[in-house]
């Protein structure tokens, strides 16, 4: 409901203030950003690593283990090499502005739908039609109402031409 704009969620003031002192590219900040990091990307990462673990100790090859979990961790880190490469080109990115916050509820409303389909097999068919059907007429009920002022302003009443007076005399 955030993503909808129902509410705002911000990061703690103390974090957005600047600090007095700044430290750059001390040990003890790299390992405390590290730290963080992997504590956030953690839930991401471990089912797909359960997975790949489970396929490596059923292959019982260390080699196999080892280009596996190689390919792996390749896989990972290719995003942030190829964001380090072209870093560059990221000024090429458009920048922020209402297409953002739309961009934003768009995905709001596809994530509200997967939480519907994961509760799916929970519920009974004719609450998750409703849930459906609601879903979707607040979308489209969301963008008829962003699309409609824009629709009036190009829009112009027919106006009747007066007929010119005639200068001949």
């Amino acid at each position: 409901f955030s993503m909808l704009g129902f509410y705002e969620m911000s990061s703690i003031s103390t974090l957005n203030q600047s600090s007095p002192v700044k430290v750059r590219g001390s040990f003890l900040q790299s390992f405390i950003f590290g730290a963080v990091s992997g504590t956030a990307a953690s839930p991401c990462l471990t089912g797909p690593l359960a997975i790949v673990l489970s396929f490596v100790a059923k292959q019982g090859s260390p080699l196999v283990g080892f280009l596996i979990m190689l390919t792996f961790a390749f896989g990972m880190g290719l995003l942030l090499i190829l964001i380090g490469t072209f870093s560059g080109s990221l000024s090429v990115i458009p920048r922020a502005g209402m297409w953002m916050i739309e961009f934003k509820k768009f995905f709001g409303f596809i994530l509200i739908w997967v939480a519907i389909s994961f509760a799916e097999p929970f519920l009974d068919r004719i609450t998750v039609k409703a849930l459906y059907a609601t879903l979707i007429f607040g979308a489209v009920g969301h963008y008829i109402m962003i699309l409609l002022p824009k629709f009036k302003k190009t829009t112009k009443p027919l106006q009747q031409e007066k007929p010119q007076e005639s200068t001949d005399e």
